[in-house]
């Protein structure tokens, strides 16, 4: 049978990948027997999808790397990965994957290893909204639409940064330099 097929009582696992390039998501079915098997995958690149970001492979370089010529500055448009969050929702309301999150038992997140997010006081409030389910139960009771977009909670004003320093990035090679210059190189 089909990963999914005719298994309405079996239990769901999300598994959501934020990674450089493109954001993820995969359902695991777990068949009640301790094996589990992928039953839907999303994958969207974000190039293809936001191209008004001009990020090339989830990156863009950006000037201003420091003293030094050779330090890049690579960062990720963090409203970029809004966008991309905000796409993976659409994709979750609608079938076949509307059906199946019911199953779902937990949810798995990973994102940008070495990338961060720097929220304003706005943002954080905004955080807090979108964490208050009395708030969101109270507007469903009052007839309100559910679905309220996470571009809409989460404008540029949200963050410090709109574009975030990530794995790739080099321009405080310099200052590390220096501090290595000044206290001696660490050895770990």
């Amino acid at each position: 049978m089909p990963p999914g097929a005719g298994h309405r009582d079996m239990s769901a696992y999300l598994g959501l990948d934020l990674s450089t390039q493109s954001l993820t998501a995969v359902l695991l079915d777990d068949d009640g027997l301790g094996g589990v098997s992928v039953s839907l995958k999303w994958s969207v690149a974000f190039e293809k999808i936001l191209p008004q970001f001009g990020a090339r492979n989830g990156m863009r370089a950006l000037p201003g790397g420091g003293a030094d010529d050779d330090a890049a500055r690579i960062t990720s448009p963090v409203r970029m990965w809004v966008l991309a969050l905000e796409s993976l929702c659409r994709v979750l309301e609608r079938p076949p994957w509307r059906e199946r999150l019911a199953r779902v038992r937990s949810v798995s997140v990973s994102a940008q290893q070495h990338g961060a997010v720097y929220l304003t006081e706005h943002g954080a409030q905004m955080l807090r909204v979108l964490g208050d389910a009395r708030r969101w139960e109270a507007a469903a009771a009052a007839g309100a639409p559910q679905a309220v977009p996470l571009d809409a909670l989460f404008s540029e004003h949200c963050f410090s940064l709109l574009d975030v320093p990530i794995w790739a990035d080099s321009s405080a090679q310099p200052a590390c330099a220096e501090v290595e210059a000044a206290f001696g190189r660490a050895v770990f």
